[in-house]
């Protein structure tokens, strides 16, 4: 097992060198700073019209170990509010956050934030939820995202003002660093070394850009030798060199949790090596709610999750399916006609065969 430990770096290396569905992307795709730094490995891909992923890791990136981290960017301007954020969760217990994207048809999900350790239902920061506001342990944290459907995100501070403007509201922690260009890791000594790496866990965080366009959701593998994670300061340091606003970052819940999936060819397949599992292994921990990346503004189809109805109930004018537009008289059977399929025939109806001018009820045959 020992040997497996020394070579798994390099096999992830590959992995990410090679990836199944589409070819790297040029270095340009990733933040100039971070594309310039020794050996590193990624991956850059379209999701959708204004939402990209990119996975990068580093070999050796502040100087004394590897980080692997993984992106979502999504640029609002290009998403043509066929993009929503969302907040999914399951009240009555935690869920893996794969589960939770089949509940809602997201393409893209990252874990929450963080939640009382003996009721898996009560959040520790204020929570909010398509309007309900759910009791938590404690007020907003010092950093929070809130957003409405379809726009781009409020990511900073806290307020309870946040609760009155925006139907979705998840607190965690700021972002606190000194905000230079680079942590300067000069310090080698046994000690310096130990305490960064006490420091250093799986992160969860987001960010706005400076002008308010993009959106960046970000994660970082820990407590591994493949990923050492990261601390503040040098999550800080990332979201900085991807352009976010110093004031405008939320780190949420981490360690274990840390995890994100994108949808690919009809499942959910998680792109990260969580810390619970291991190196060779993506075990998802079981979460409170997740926060996901779901198509809005296009017409639903019977047996979509949003749809509300299912594959077997009639169709309704309208509907893709259905061959009718909404203007198009009822159909007797029609959930919305109120008839059955064997009430007789009245004037009117397409399969009438009269026209609403003759008598009021259908003429007996001879």
């Amino acid at each position: 097992m020992k040997s497996l430990r020394h070579i798994w770096p390099f096999a992830l290396a590959l992995l990410l060198a090679v990836p199944a569905s589409s070819p790297a992307a040029p270095a340009e795709a990733l933040p100039a700073a971070l594309a310039a730094r020794p050996g590193v490995i990624h991956e850059s891909r379209a999701l959708r019209p204004g939402v990209t992923y990119h996975s990068a890791y580093f070999p050796d990136l502040f100087g004394d170990g590897p980080v692997a981290t993984y992106w979502l960017v999504i640029d609002w301007d290009e998403t043509d509010g066929k993009v929503s954020l969302n907040i999914a969760r399951r009240p009555e217990r935690r869920t893996r956050p794969t589960e939770l994207m089949k509940d809602t048809g997201a393409f893209a999900t990252v874990n929450g934030t963080y939640h009382s350790t003996t009721d898996p239902s009560t959040p520790y920061y204020q929570l909010k939820v398509n309007g309900a506001l759910i009791p938590s342990l404690h007020a907003g944290g010092d950093g929070t995202l809130a957003f409405n459907r379809g726009e781009m995100p409020y990511i900073g501070r806290f307020s309870t003002n946040l609760l009155v403007q925006y139907e979705n509201v998840i607190s965690g922690d700021g972002v606190p660093g000194l905000g230079k260009p680079l942590p300067d890791y000069g310090d080698k000594t046994p000690a310096a070394v130990k305490r960064r790496a006490a420091s250093r866990s799986p992160r969860t965080f987001a960010g706005n850009d400076l002008e308010h366009r993009c959106t960046i959701l970000g994660i970082a593998d820990g407590r591994t030798s493949r990923s050492m994670g990261l601390n503040y300061v040098e999550t800080r340091y990332l979201l900085e060199t991807w352009g976010c606003d110093p004031g405008a970052l939320v780190s949420l819940d981490g360690g274990g949790s840390t995890v994100m999936a994108l949808l690919e060819e009809g499942r959910a397949v998680i792109k990260n090596i969580p810390s619970d599992g291991n190196p060779l292994a993506s075990i998802e921990r079981r979460v409170a709610e997740a926060i996901q990346l779901i198509p809005i503004g296009d017409p639903p189809q019977p047996g979509d999750p949003s749809c509300g109805r299912s594959p077997s109930d009639p169709p309704q004018p309208g509907d893709p399916s259905c061959g009718r537009s909404p203007s198009d008289p009822p159909q007797p059977g029609d959930p919305s006609c109120g008839r059955s399929p064997s009430d007789p025939p009245q004037p009117g109806d397409p399969s009438c065969g009269r026209s609403p001018s003759d008598c009021a009820s259908p003429r007996k045959e001879n």
